[in-house]
This record gives structure tokens, C-alpha cells and sequence, in this order.
């Protein structure tokens, strides 16, 4: 067994396998019974000595837990609803959700009526770039495979995970089959921020998750709003005297230092973005600041001139949750919304060396100096604004259907947040003419 690259806050891992696949990583469950896990003494020392809680290691209930690992019931045997058991494919699966990035063609699939159908294509993917392909339709070939009937697993292997890989694709659509398209493999970015202009000068951010490539996606989308064409990027930045409404609603949460260096970015004092994580043992500070690899320019305050509002509701948890706390704490941004759902624990992910792995709690995060705790509790925001429906600029939660524009007025809770950002500018603007 070893530890994967780093700690990770995985929010809602029941959930996981609702995903859908897309180019190399599947939605739905293998028979998990038929596969035999192996070194399972392994596998029980490692849970025994970093279980957020002393499980029992009496023979009797090693054998009992042995026995449901594969079953979906290793939650139940250590009392942990984020504890369970991945297979290969799933393991492959959770490292592109991490990452966020993917080797393949860049199509989004799922499984529907024995049919492969095309979910979306991930703008800038060799898919997307091929203007060849639309939502709704069918896979029937791949490399002059038939996988009508077939298990996304065949699609997925087919596909492969290499780069330079050439793949002969056919689909049909409303049943007519559609000439072959020869694609190449590449790394592609999974979007998880969408960004929009509101006015002159407010810029309205989405965060879906939090994954590796976040925090560049993230300063992109402000850079390409500010003004840039000064040759000094940096200087543009702190010049820049726009505000910002960061949405982190539905956001389930994800790598827990990308929401980290993001609020780097707009703390002035880079000692204040820290966590607490909480063992059995012991409590150990995580600093932000030691996490400063990620290739983008990581300076204390670069957007500490922007005004903030972050938006959350009830399904914003994990690093989303400490996102928001980190922003209010340390840059005083309003929090509007409602209360967040309260996921305060942290998942360690395992693999085997045959590929497969599980996760299980082994800690709790407390937040920034005041040690605020999350888990069960939840954020609570500055503002409560109660929803009718679903965000405005949500869609069906595809990479390329983030909206040019949104109608502000139809969406509750982003309207306050436009509207008291109107209202700071001007009193500001009111001082600075006195």
C-alpha cells in the first residue's frame, strides 16, 4: 500500500460514483464481490493507526470488517460514512477529479438505455476542437470496435490513458450513422471556474470544485477582466478596483490547497490561511503558505484590492466550506446564502499496487487562528437569503455551459450580493471625493 501525493478533503464520497465518465474514467459500479482485495493485514494495520477514531482490533471484527471492504459496507464496520472502497477504474476516475485534468478526447459519457451517449465535450479537449461531436449522441465504434451493449469500462480502455494516441471514433445521431472522426489523445482541463462580466466592474466567478488546476483557472479568469495590457502583470492586478462575486454554491469541495492558495491570494497577512488538522493524536497547523508550487505568481494580497462576496448554500461543503471562512476571516468578504452543509473531516485515499484503494476520516480541520469548527455546524452566512430555484448560471453543470450573460435579477441571492457591492462602491467613491 501507499499514501497518495496528498491529504484530500473528498466531500460526499457516497456520492462519488454519480459522476459520469468521460474519456478514460466510468460512472458506474463494477461487482465489487468478485474481486479479492489482497494483503488485507495491510490494509487493517493502516486503518488501525489512522482511523480518526480507535476501531476494534479484536480478530473477530478484522475478519468481519475483511469481509465487507468489497461489499460497500467498510462505512458500517468502522462507523464512517466516508469510508469505502474504490476499484481500479474508480481510483483512476477520483484522480481526475483531483487533478483536474484528464488524458483522452475530452468527451463527457454516460450509460443510457445500453447505449454510450455523449454527456459533453471539455472545451479545449481534441473532441471539442473537432466541432464534430453534440450532447445526445451515440457511441457505436471506437477503433473499429462495436460497444453498442458494451460496459463503459470497455469504452474507457479503448480509449486508454496515454497521449499521442490516435482514436478512430463513429457515433450516430437521431439513429443516422455519422462518418468516422480520428481524434488524438492529449491532456485536457477539466473547467471547474466560469467567470462573466456583470457590469464594467464586477466580475461573477463559479467554482464547481476545488481541483489542482483551480487556482490557475481561477487568476486567469480575473486576469482576462482586469486591465492586462500593462507589460507588468502584477502591477495590473494591484491597480485593478474591481469587485468580485465568487460562487461557491452546490460546490461539494475538493483539494483542500487549491482553496487554500486561492485565498492566499487575497489575504494581505499569508499567516492567516492556515487549518488546524484534528488526529486521534494529536493537532497539527497547515499553512497555506507552504504550498506554493502550483506555477502561479502566489503573492500575499496580489488581489487584495477587490472587493468580495461569496455566495454558499447547504450544498456547499469540504473546501468550499473553508474557502468561504478563509475569505470572511481574513479579507472580511460577506457571506450570502445559506447555511453550508458542514463537512469538516478529512479522507485519506489508499491504493494497492494492483490500482485499487479506499478512503476512510482520519482527521478534522478546525479554521484559521480562532480554530472555527465546521463539521455538523456548517458556515453561516452575513446575509441569509432564502432560493425558489436553481442558480441562474448553473445549466446542466457541463464544461461548456456557463452562460455569456446572467439575468442578475433572477437569482435571489446573487442580487443581493450585486447590490451591496453597488452600494460599497459607492460610499467608497463618496469618501475618496470628500
Amino acid at each position: 500500500m501507499r499514501l497518495l501525493v496528498e491529504m484530500l478533503i473528498v466531500a460526499l464520497l457516497a456520492a462519488f460514483l454519480a459522476f459520469a465518465g468521460c474519456a478514460g474514467h466510468v460512472s458506474q459500479q463494477e461487482n465489487l464481490t468478485e474481486i479479492v482485495y489482497p494483503d488485507f493485514d495491510e490494509v487493517w494495520d493502516i486503518i488501525t493507526r489512522n482511523h480518526l477514531y480507535e476501531v476494534d482490533n479484536t480478530p473477530a471484527y478484522k475478519l468481519k470488517c475483511s469481509k465487507q471492504i468489497l461489499t460497500g459496507a467498510l462505512s458500517e464496520c468502522l462507523h464512517d460514512p466516508y469510508a469505502r472502497y474504490f476499484s481500479k477504474q474508480e481510483m483512476q476516475e477520483m484522480e481526475v477529479n483531483v487533478n483536474g485534468s484528464l488524458i483522452g478526447v475530452g468527451i463527457q459519457f454516460l450509460k443510457m438505455n445500453d447505449q454510450t451517449m455523449i454527456l459533453g465535450v471539455y472545451k479545449g479537449g481534441p473532441a471539442d476542437l473537432s466541432g464534430r461531436f453534440q450532447r445526445g449522441d451515440v457511441i457505436v465504434e471506437i477503433n473499429g470496435t462495436d460497444i453498442q451493449g458494451g460496459k463503459l469500462s470497455q469504452v474507457a480502455d479503448l480509449i486508454g490513458n496515454e497521449e499521442w494516441v490516435p482514436i478512430r471514433i463513429v457515433t450516430s445521431r437521431e439513429g443516422i450513422r455519422q462518418e468516422p472522426i480520428l481524434l488524438v489523445t492529449k491532456k485536457v482541463d477539466i473547467q471547474s471556474v466560469g467567470a462573466v462580466d456583470l457590469d464594467s466592474e464586477t466580475i461573477y466567478i463559479r467554482i464547481s470544485e476545488f481541483t489542482e488546476s483551480t487556482p490557475r483557472q481561477f487568476l486567469e479568469a480575473i486576469a482576462e477582466r482586469i486591465a492586462t495590457e500593462l507589460p507588468d502583470r502584477v502591477t495590473a492586478f494591484s491597480q485593478a478596483s474591481h469587485d468580485v462575486i465568487v460562487d461557491v454554491r452546490k460546490n461539494p469541495g475538493g483539494v483542500l490547497t487549491a482553496a487554500g492558495l486561492m485565498s492566499f491570494l487575497f489575504a494581505h497577512d499569508a499567516s492567516d490561511i492556515f487549518v488546524t488538522i484534528q488526529t486521534r493524536f494529536n493537532e497539527v497547523p497547515m499553512r497555506m503558505s507552504y504550498y506554493q508550487e502550483s506555477g502561479i505568481p502566489l503573492i500575499p494580497g496580489l488581489l487584495g484590492g477587490l472587493r468580495v462576496v461569496v455566495l454558499i448554500d447547504k450544498e456547499t461543503g469540504s473546501a468550499a466550506e473553508i474557502f468561504a471562512l478563509f475569505l470572511r476571516e481574513a479579507v472580511g468578504a460577506t457571506l450570502i446564502g445559506k447555511q453550508t452543509f458542514g463537512k469538516g473531516s478529512i479522507q485519506m485515499l489508499y491504493s494497492s499496487k494492483s490500482g485499487d484503494g479506499f478512503a476512510m476520516t482520519t482527521a478534522h480541520y478546525l479554521v484559521g487562528n480562532d480554530k472555527v469548527p465546521v463539521d455538523k455546524i456548517g458556515v453561516t452566512p452575513d446575509i441569509e437569503v432564502n432560493m425558489s430555484g436553481a442558480p441562474v448560471a448553473f445549466g446542466d453543470d457541463l464544461p461548456n455551459d456557463f452562460p455569456e450573460h446572467i439575468d442578475v435579477s433572477a437569482d435571489p441571492q446573487l442580487k443581493k450580493a450585486f447590490e451591496i457591492l453597488k452600494f460599497e462602491r459607492k460610499v467608497t467613491y463618496a469618501v475618496r471625493r470628500k
